[in-house]
């Protein structure tokens, strides 16, 4: 994750900003980061006065939705398709003029006539954080973590970072996901977890290791089972 973050510009100049505005003080990892800079992006003065919770709640709705849909942008036709809250819809006036008005706060872009993330790592993000207000529910789980006649389970791999970021805040969610991939949900466990839960999640990871006689794989090649 840090490769990604360290050779994007955005990423490398938001960063900084919040650096020098002192709002790094309380962050600890890259969950922190990205929640930052959307917070930081959405109290920016850039035009049209913006209701930022509600624009936030839309933004993890279109997040979750490109997600589930398997798509990294959508048209604005598919963009309509995810309701606008009542009071961004009275302020605003459409999912067009909302759109602009995230395009100009650095949230998203526009190419081809899709609207995508400015940074897939903000997508991620946010529906991780639509999901954390969600239960996992066997149609959640099926969705993020499928699992084929009950013998093979495992996370997709388009879901592998939103859902570390979600493990790493949410423990029913990771509970639920062990079930389906011991070894996903063991690399989220985080350093609050309690000192039996990181105990468990590092002797999961020591013995799947040691039964694929894995020890340093390609970090290009993107699933470590291939």
């Amino acid at each position: 994750w840090s490769s990604d973050v360290c050779s994007s510009d955005l990423f490398l100049s938001q960063t900084v900003e919040l650096y020098l505005a002192g709002e790094l003080r309380d962050s600890c990892d890259l969950w922190d980061l990205v929640q930052n800079f959307v917070t930081t992006a959405l109290n920016r003065e850039a035009g049209v006065k913006l209701p930022k919770n509600e624009a936030r709640k839309w933004l993890c709705d279109v997040a979750l939705a490109m997600h589930l849909a398997g798509r990294t942008s959508l048209r604005l036709d598919e963009l309509t398709k995810v309701p606008l809250p009542t009071v961004v819809e009275k302020i605003i006036g459409s999912t067009e003029a909302l759109s602009d008005t995230l395009i100009a706060r650095l949230l998203l872009l526009k190419h081809g006539g899709e609207y995508a993330f400015a940074h897939r790592m903000i997508g991620e993000a946010l529906a991780a954080e639509a999901l954390d207000g969600l239960q996992p529910t066997e149609v959640l789980l099926d969705a993020v973590a499928p699992q084929s006649d009950g013998q093979i389970s495992g996370v997709r791999s388009d879901w592998l970072v939103p859902l570390a970021f979600l493990m790493g805040q949410n423990q029913a969610w990771r509970v639920a996901v062990a079930e389906r991939d011991p070894l996903a949900a063991a690399r989220s466990v985080p350093v609050s977890a309690p000192a039996d839960e990181r105990r468990a999640a590092a002797l999961s990871i020591w013995e799947t290791y040691l039964e694929l006689h894995v020890w340093i794989w390609d970090f290009g090649t993107p699933d470590l089972l291939q």
